[in-house]
Formats: C-alpha cells, sequence, structure tokens
C-alpha cells in the first residue's frame, strides 16, 4: 500500500530512536515535552514513532489519526516544512521545540492582555507557578504552552477590556459573592482533546514506571 505524501519526499537514512531529555528541547519544556512525543507517536504498538510500525505501512513516515500530523511530535506540513520533519526524528524534535517556543510566546501574550486589563485590581495575581492536575504540579505557562501546541479547539473565546475571542487556557474570571463583592481568580481550560489530562496521565505512569522509561 502506497501511502499519498503531500510532498516529493525522498527517505534518507534512519537515524536510532530517539532518548529524552533532548539537547534540541529548551529547559522550559523539558518537564513535559517527552510526555507529549509519547502521548503524539503511539503506533504498533510502540511510542516514539518517525515512522509506522503497523502492518501495511511498516517503516513509511508515520502519519497521525488526523491525516495532518508527521512523526514522533505530529507536525503538520503546510508546505513550507523541511522533508526533514518528516523523515528525520531529529528535525522533527526541532520543530515540536520551535512549536513550544512559539506557543509559549502565545500564551505569555495572553496573560498580559490579562494583565493590562485586571492588573490595577487590588484581587490581581499572576498565574500561578504551581498548578496540579491529575497528581501532576506543572505551571500555568506550562500547561498553557501544552494546551496551545494540541490547538485552542474547545476553548471558548473570551472578551475583555479591548481584546476580544480570546482563546486562552488560562481565564482570569471575575466572581460576585452573597455580599455582592467582586473577587478575582485563575480558571484554567483545557481544550477538547483534553490534553492537558493527557499529559498529565503519560507523566504519572512515568512517575509509576521509572524503571522502565
Amino acid at each position: 500500500m502506497e501511502l499519498d505524501l503531500p510532498l516529493p519526499f525522498a527517505p534518507p537514512p534512519r537515524h536510532a530512536e530517539p532518548v529524552f531529555p533532548f539537547p534540541a528541547i529548551d529547559n522550559d519544556f523539558q518537564r513535559f515535552a517527552k510526555a507529549m512525543a509519547r502521548h503524539e507517536s503511539f503506533s504498533g504498538g510502540h511510542y516514539y514513532n518517525q515512522f509506522n510500525e503497523g502492518a501495511g505501512l511498516h517503516e513509511q513516515p508515520f502519519l497521525g489519526d488526523n491525516g495532518r500530523g508527521w512523526g514522533i511530535a505530529q507536525i503538520d506540513m503546510d508546505g513550507n516544512e523541511p522533508t526533514s520533519v518528516v523523515w528525520d526524528w531529529k528535525a522533527n524534535i526541532r520543530k515540536m521545540n520551535e512549536m513550544l517556543r512559539t506557543k509559549q510566546h502565545t500564551c505569555q501574550e495572553l496573560i498580559r492582555y490579562y494583565r493590562e486589563t485586571y492588573g490595577n485590581r487590588p484581587d490581581w495575581t499572576e498565574p500561578p507557578a504551581s498548578y496540579v492536575i491529575d497528581q501532576i504540579d506543572l505551571s500555568a505557562l506550562e500547561w498553557a504552552t501544552m494546551v496551545r501546541y494540541n490547538g485552542w479547539g474547545g476553548i471558548e473565546g473570551q472578551d475583555f477590556g479591548t481584546h476580544t475571542g480570546v482563546h486562552s487556557p488560562w481565564e482570569f474570571v471575575i466572581e460576585r459573592d452573597n455580599q455582592g463583592q467582586d473577587h478575582g481568580r485563575w480558571q484554567f481550560h483545557d481544550n477538547r482533546n483534553g490534553y492537558a489530562h493527557c499529559i498529565a496521565a503519560v507523566l504519572q505512569a512515568f512517575l509509576e514506571n521509572q524503571h522502565e522509561e
């Protein structure tokens, strides 16, 4: 069975399987990038697949269920990516790191929008440096970065101040108590895939089975 590749790829020699922590991943992402790669790349009973392990398409580049994501990090090929992202796991991971940087910057900007709008309130706080999901403790920025990497689908657009349609995993919400007093707090929104919970489950498995990783 031939795989209908979107670009005229020519396969270079295959590299060894990836080992984490990997130098191409920034320190900001080391705590969760391996879990993301494991979650994204399951195929044929194996993890961290740059190539298919199942029958029929064995050893052809791994294309995810959505029909767009390639390799370990499930990189969408938009026509501007080098073919090495499909054929070379190291290039694939480097691209993952580049995307994580972009998503992190986006999340920092979203937080800045909230700060500009609510920063003068007496109850304003910065997003939590520690937030636990399914027993996994990461920072608000780490959770937001991984969710935006997977996509903001299912996160309702938020309007506040001069900003409209902001799809942020973190929202600074204002709630009124029974005495009519307003209180602000941060609220987390996972995407429709429940991605934060998926990655938390992988991280929990790592903790429980460290001898296997």
